[in-house]
């Protein structure tokens, strides 16, 4: 017996959270957005608008890097996280795994 423990690296997700804005502009919509997500302390590595919607609402799609066991949980864990910070997304999903 070893006195030596093996480490496992956990893998790395990115995630996506889409949320709806509405705002005049696409820029207004991210950075809207950004100052929502920093005042809740939500650590995110990227905001980019997707498209505006048929109602006028903006789609935003804010990426997070996540260690996580598999990619449901950090999926699960991501949205119930934002969820209590109260910046509801309307969609979480998995977009790769980055490690």
């Amino acid at each position: 017996m070893t006195d030596s423990v093996d480490e496992m690296a956990l893998p790395t997700f990115a995630v996506l959270a889409r949320f709806q804005e509405r705002a005049a502009s696409g820029e207004e919509a991210t950075r809207t957005l950004v100052e929502r997500m920093t005042r809740s302390e939500q650590p995110f590595h990227e905001v980019r608008v997707e498209r505006q919607d048929s109602a006028g609402c903006w789609l935003v799609l804010v990426r997070f890097v996540i260690v996580s066991i598999d990619a449901h949980t950090a999926v699960f864990g991501l949205s119930e996280t934002l969820t209590v910070a109260g910046m509801v997304p309307d969609e979480v999903w998995v977009d790769g795994q980055v490690s």
